[in-house]
């Protein structure tokens, strides 16, 4: 499965759903985690809360592998994949 990541909400619903593959409760993956079952319910619907650390044991866990590349070259301002497109800006 490869998934490009805009969001933090498209990160949670990732992490969810690598998590029910697995066939793992929040309640299971919080005992691998030694964390509670509510902080793995917070990861999932506001995963801009957890620490890099955190995501990067937590893929591990579910067995996912975090990749960063360049983005494809950008068109025109304002199309997809442009510098500002999704009202972010390069730092």
């Amino acid at each position: 499965m490869r998934q490009t990541i805009s969001t933090p909400e498209q990160l949670g619903l990732i992490l969810q759903s690598a998590r029910r593959k697995k066939k793992l409760t929040q309640k299971d993956l919080a005992l691998f985690l030694d964390q509670s079952q509510a902080s793995v319910s917070r990861i999932e619907t506001t995963p801009q809360t957890m620490t890099l650390q955190q995501l990067l044991t937590l893929c591990h866990r579910l067995g996912l592998e975090l990749v960063v590349r360049e983005r494809a070259a950008a068109g025109p301002p304002g199309a997809p994949g442009a510098p500002g497109a999704d009202n972010t800006e390069a730092w």
